[in-house]
């Protein structure tokens, strides 16, 4: 699941920066980032498992990363995305600072509406509606961040397949500590 969503996401990224589409890019890759946070979640459940091995623990985390919503009060209460973003933030620097830059093109503000597709020009009192100077290097931003956001999933991802077999290991064993 999570390879396929970051996959299909990171492919649309691709495709709207060849079609030098900024704010599909920059949504599509900001959702990319969102996946290597969940991505960094996981493995970070089952590190904490790995540490101190706690069925019940494990379970109730897994539930929550695998079947997390807000809208469905039958599912367990899924985690702010913010969240995860914050706690990838102190593996990754910038990474906070990269999304919010993507935010502001996902975003109908200023940024993702005429600064993403004009130019304001207050000495002439005027709007020019074709910047390829801002547009490319919205272009370039969003292609660098999409590019370290595949580098680092791809390095969380294959962590969590260790970690897994590792989990594996500690249940096969028989080692888990059953709290109340």
């Amino acid at each position: 699941m999570m390879l396929t969503r970051t996959s299909e996401l990171a492919s649309g990224a691709v495709d709207s920066l060849k079609r030098k589409r900024p704010v599909v890019s920059a949504t599509l890759t900001r959702s990319v980032m969102e996946s290597m946070a969940k991505a960094h979640e996981l493995q970070r459940i089952l590190d904490e498992f790995v540490l101190e091995p706690k069925g019940k623990d494990l379970n109730a985390m897994l539930m929550q990363y695998l079947f997390g919503s807000r809208n469905n009060l039958n599912l367990p209460n899924a985690t702010n995305i913010l969240t995860a973003i914050d706690r990838t933030e102190k593996m990754i620097p910038h990474f906070r600072e990269n999304y919010d830059r993507l935010s502001e093109l996902a975003h109908p503000n200023f940024l993702g509406g005429l600064g993403a597709f004009a130019e304001l020009d207050l000495e002439r009192n005027s709007l020019g509606l074709t910047n390829l100077k801002r547009k490319n290097d919205i272009l370039v931003m969003v292609a660098g961040i999409l590019i370290g956001t595949l580098h680092g999933f791809v390095v969380f991802y294959n962590h969590v397949g260790g970690s897994i077999q590792i989990v594996q290991r500690v249940l096969d064993a028989g080692l888990i500590e059953q709290n109340s």
